[in-house]
């Protein structure tokens, strides 16, 4: 099961186009069931968007203000079916003036 993991810094001035920019992960040659584990830090700022290829997978919306790396399961934000060679898009803006940290995971279950 690939993991994608990181931690991202957003900005009111710099919205993230893609937080899985640039991850060999961001196409994946398989089908798979995708599953989100996203928070925030404390503001509360954080907005994320998810689509897959030209599907919109979840509109706009808040996120947990955790603060730290999501625990699995409890921060599953989403799940949700990917086909082979679909870009997965997770957008992140940010709704305050200073940056915020977004705390991010993808899972990719393969389905045969």
């Amino acid at each position: 099961m690939p993991i994608v993991q990181n931690v991202t810094a957003v900005t009111l001035a710099a919205p993230v186009p893609n937080l899985l920019a640039g991850s060999i992960y961001e196409r994946p040659t398989f089908k798979a069931r995708a599953r989100y584990f996203i928070t925030a830090d404390a503001a509360g700022a954080i907005r994320i968007q998810i689509n897959h290829g030209s599907r919109t997978i979840m509109e706009t919306a808040p996120v947990s203000r955790a603060n730290r790396q999501p625990l699995i399961p409890d921060d599953m934000l989403l799940e949700a079916v990917v086909m082979p060679y679909e870009q997965i898009v997770v957008r992140a803006s940010n709704t305050a003036a200073g940056p915020n940290d977004v705390f991010w995971r993808v899972d990719l279950l393969p389905i045969r």
